[in-house]
């Protein structure tokens, strides 16, 4: 059971937030997908489409395709100590 989740985001995906490039309605979209796929990878990607968005695992297998449009490619990266649980949603340039 978890007991604590903590979400961060990078400068770059804060950005996109407060520039309106990415709605907060939508990143809630994609966190909650994120959280969703978490039991089945770490490692969540959510690649730009046109105005949809695919969902990958850290193998690129597809897991989902969201009606979601975001400006590049998104990874939500979790890791879990004990019970507590850290996610931080980064743009593949901040790696």
């Amino acid at each position: 059971m978890v007991k604590s989740f903590l979400m961060a985001v990078t400068p770059g995906v804060e950005a996109y937030i407060q520039e309106n490039r990415i709605h907060r309605d939508d990143m809630h979209v994609l966190i909650e997908t994120a959280v969703r796929y978490a039991a089945k990878s770490e490692f969540i990607a959510f690649h730009k489409q046109m105005q949809t968005t695919l969902v990958t695992d850290g193998n690129d297998h597809i897991l989902d395709k969201l009606f979601v449009p975001i400006p590049e490619t998104i990874w939500f990266i979790f890791e879990s100590i004990d019970s507590d649980v850290t996610c931080v949603a980064m743009l593949p340039s901040e790696y």
